[in-house]
């Protein structure tokens, strides 16, 4: 009893007073589809809803609702206060607006702050997008688009541009990302929707030591700057000591054979 675009937006077709058609689990449905637990694939006028890699669907059971977040996002559901209620999901009561949050779970991997889903990195001129979704190729996820290869969580164009899938994304698939972004490591898309990485000649992965700390290779092509949007820069400890800066550089050092401090007129 759905319609949906594909996207997360769903009508639930209740039927009539006499003849009711919705039930519990169409809602719950609605929900995971908004918030990226389930995905719909369209064709034909007939959607195909499947659960998320990795994720769990929201469920009733013994009159009692349980919802489910993404591991990608934080959940946070809005409407009237009658509805909620009589889900059980809050004591309000009335015509206004109540709101209902669960937060997504984390581990002793995950960073002291998680990244909100739509949030970018502007890389050296490369933006990185992080997404509450599977990676695709995965199960429930759609195809791999045409000119696009997947390597663990992260897809990417090839050419320092990419997306981090945060439903199972790492702070590791984000420093990949980050070294896409720099040409600290190159990838080559593959014409199964995959994509090799290579680290460049002379150069170092950047990584993150036990302690949380991170180290950021700037690569040789460039010096690195990075600004971003929503709590991107925030949650990878690069917004400064206050937590307000909107951007973050470090220059390259110059090696054998490097020139630094000279002035050289073509």
């Amino acid at each position: 009893n759905l319609v949906t675009d594909g996207n997360g937006n769903t009508t639930v077709y209740l039927g009539t007073a006499g003849t009711p058609a919705a039930t519990v689990n169409d809602l719950l449905t609605a929900v995971d589809l908004a918030s990226g637990v389930k995905t719909a694939s369209i064709s034909s006028g007939a959607a195909t809803i499947a659960t998320s890699v990795n994720q769990t669907a929201s469920s009733v059971a013994a009159g009692a609702v349980t919802l489910k977040s993404s591991t990608g996002a934080d959940l946070s559901v809005t409407g009237r206060a009658d509805l909620l209620k009589a889900l059980g999901l809050t004591t309000s009561v009335g015509g206004g607006n109540a709101t209902v949050s669960v937060n997504r779970t984390t581990s002793a991997a995950s960073l002291g702050a998680t990244i909100s889903d739509g949030s970018t990195l502007n890389v050296d001129g490369h933006v990185i997008t992080f997404k509450n979704a599977p990676i695709p190729g995965s199960t429930g996820a759609p195809s791999v688009p045409t000119g696009f290869g997947a390597s663990g969580n992260v897809l990417t164009d090839g050419n320092g541009n990419s997306t981090v899938y945060l439903q199972g994304g790492t702070i590791n698939d984000v420093l990949k990302a980050i070294d896409l972004a720099t040409g600290v490591q190159t990838a080559t898309v593959n014409a199964n929707g995959t994509a090799t990485l290579a680290t460049a000649t002379g150069q170092t992965n950047s990584s993150i030591n036990a302690s949380g700390q991170l180290k950021i290779s700037t690569g040789v092509n460039a010096d690195l700057s990075v600004t971003g949007t929503g709590n991107a820069l925030n949650a990878l400890g690069l917004a400064g000591n206050t937590g307000t800066a909107t951007a973050f550089t470090a220059a390259r050092t110059s090696g054998i054979g490097g020139i630094a401090g000279k002035t050289l007129t073509f």
